[in-house]
C-alpha cells in the first residue's frame, strides 16, 4: 500500500523522521562581520529550505561548522528561521548575547581551527517552504574563516588541511 506523505504521521505515529535535507559546503572562504557591536551577520553559503508536510511538525536543525576567527577574536553562532527568528538560542542576559555555539579566541592563525556543532529544535507551524540560515558575531568586528585556516597555508601538514561543513534539517512528525 502506498501512503501519501500527508498521511505519514497518521499511519506511522508521532516522533518519526519524515524527511531529511542536507547541505554540504566544501567551499573555503572568509567573511567580514557587519560593523557595529552586537550586529549579527548572515553567513554566506549557508541557506537551506525545507517544506514541512504538517503544520505541527518539528524541525531538527543540526550544524557541523569548520571555522576559525581572525587573530585574538572569538565567534558566536546561531541558527535563524526566515531571516529574523532566532531558533532556541540561549536568552540574552545583561550585556551578554544568546547564541547556539561559540569558539574560543584565536591566538594563532594557522593552528587554532575549530569544528563547532549544535542542534536545535524548531516548530515553524507551517507547511510552506521554510528557510534556515546561520548568523555569526565576532568579538571585535572581525572576520570568520570557513573550512580553512586564516592564512590558508599551502602545506601537506595537518594544519594546512581544508575541510567541509554540513547542515541538516530533519522534519519530525
Amino acid at each position: 500500500k502506498t501512503i501519501p506523505a500527508s498521511d505519514l504521521k497518521t499511519y506511522a505515529g508521532g516522533g518519526k523522521i519524515l524527511q531529511v535535507v542536507q547541505q554540504n559546503v566544501t567551499t573555503n572562504f572568509s567573511q567580514a562581520q557587519t560593523s557595529g557591536a552586537g550586529n549579527w551577520t548572515t553567513l554566506n553559503n549557508f541557506s537551506q529550505a525545507i517544506t514541512p508536510t504538517a503544520s505541527d511538525s518539528t524541525i531538527l536543525v543540526m550544524v557541523n561548522l569548520s571555522c576559525v576567527s581572525g587573530s585574538n577574536n572569538g565567534i558566536a553562532f546561531k541558527s535563524v528561521r526566515g531571516g529574523s527568528t532566532d531558533i532556541q538560542d540561549a536568552a540574552d542576559s545583561s550585556n551578554r548575547l544568546g547564541a547556539n555555539a561559540r569558539t574560543r579566541k584565536n591566538s594563532d592563525n594557522n593552528h587554532n581551527f575549530a569544528t563547532v556543532n549544535w542542534s536545535v529544535l524548531d516548530s515553524p507551524a507551517t507547511t510552506s517552504s521554510t528557510t534556515y540560515t546561520i548568523q555569526f558575531l565576532c568579538e571585535t568586528n572581525g572576520t570568520v574563516y570557513i573550512n580553512r585556516t586564516v592564512s590558508l597555508t599551502d602545506t601537506a601538514e595537518a594544519h594546512g588541511a581544508i575541510t567541509n561543513s554540513t547542515t541538516w534539517l530533519l522534519e519530525i512528525g
